[in-house]
């Protein structure tokens, strides 16, 4: 059976920006290995407002034209809110598919509520509507009228199998090292990040920062004004360099306030690296308090601080026994058995 799919998303990684929209290419090579002919066109995502503009308008003018000459089986298109524009002045699919991930349905900035009618409009046109959680299948069904039966639930193209290592880092009592993986934007948490660390007195713990965003700046800011020389920006990274950088740290940090499932969590605990997490919609949907993880409320750099103490203290037994369930957890959502269950879904909508 030919398969063929046009993909649209304004998320795509490339060589300027490794880590935007990772999920989006691990779902093109997982359903490229089963044997899809995916057509795609991506946003290639630049900086300084006028390249910006001239981008987006060269993805949305793509887009559509892709739109009005598709003969594929499947219109698969991501990030419902920004992709779904030039849906509005097409003709109809033959088979559309909307797969939507945080905030395209809930926006954490006002300027995003500006495209709230593409996401609908998107999503009341849709054939099948793909989510990453249990938890957003229920934001979705609140906040639209759509079908229950139309939803899917796939977590965002999986972890990759190179990502479930045996452990190797075991913590050190006297340096312990807990990291942040993730964008540099305020939603993501960073600031509850230092803000605890500022609370927790110096000693040799370690705070490693990976990522990279439009507040790296005030990330750097912010380091210098804490004066805690342990604290540590080690700025952009590539997804395959993952692993190993899990693989370092003994705790990982992820303040979220938003996260429709929260990926980085789970490729953390296939590594065996437990999460200090916040308690919040996708994260808790895994991330289990004082199993696999310690959970803290949102935004509250107090409780944030006290989870850490609390892991400081922790002995190795104990952290062993987090590390283990982390990976037990995380073993759910490998990327072959993810791709798999999305494939056959696929399969059964243009058979």
């Amino acid at each position: 059976m030919n398969k063929r799919m046009l993909l649209i998303s304004n998320l795509y990684p490339n060589k300027k920006y490794p880590e935007y929209g990772t999920f989006v290419k691990e779902f093109v090579t997982g359903l490229n290995d089963l044997n899809w002919h995916i057509s795609k066109i991506v946003l290639n995502k630049e900086n300084g407002k006028i390249h910006k503009v001239v981008s987006y308008v060269s993805f949305l003018f793509r887009s559509w034209l892709a739109l009005n000459t598709n003969k594929d089986d499947i219109t698969y298109i991501h990030y419902a809110s920004h992709s779904s524009i030039p849906l509005v002045i097409s003709k109809k699919q033959k088979f559309l598919v909307i797969n939507v991930h945080g905030s395209d349905i809930l926006p954490n900035y006002s300027s995003q509520k500006n495209f709230g009618f593409f996401t609908k409009y998107a999503l009341l046109h849709a054939d099948l509507i793909v989510v990453p959680s249990e938890y957003f299948k229920k934001v979705v069904l609140e906040k639209y009228n759509v079908a229950e039966d139309i939803i899917f639930i796939s977590p965002s193209g999986g972890v990759d199998t190179y990502f479930y290592q045996n452990r190797v880092h075991l913590p050190e009592k006297d340096q312990m090292v807990m990291g942040y993986v993730g964008r540099i934007e305020s939603a993501k948490g960073w600031r509850t990040l230092l803000s605890a660390i500022k609370n927790i007195e110096i000693d040799n713990t370690r705070y490693l920062i990976f990522g990279s965003g439009s507040e790296e700046e005030n990330l750097i800011s912010e380091i210098k004004k804490i004066a805690n020389s342990n604290i540590e920006y080690m700025g952009p990274i590539k997804h395959n360099e993952l692993p190993n950088i899990y693989q370092s740290l003994d705790w990982l940090i992820f303040p979220s306030e938003s996260e429709s499932l929260g990926l980085v969590g789970i490729e953390s605990m296939a590594t065996g690296t437990p999460l200090i997490a916040s308690d919040i919609g996708g994260i808790r949907t895994y991330a289990e308090h004082k199993k696999n993880s310690f959970l803290f409320e949102s935004g509250n750099s107090t409780q944030l601080a006290d989870c850490i103490l609390s892991v400081k203290h922790m002995k190795l037994v104990e952290w062993q026994h987090y590390s283990n369930q982390a990976l037990i957890t995380a073993k759910k959502y490998e990327k072959k058995a993810v791709m798999k269950q999305l494939n056959a879904k696929l399969l059964s909508c243009i058979k």
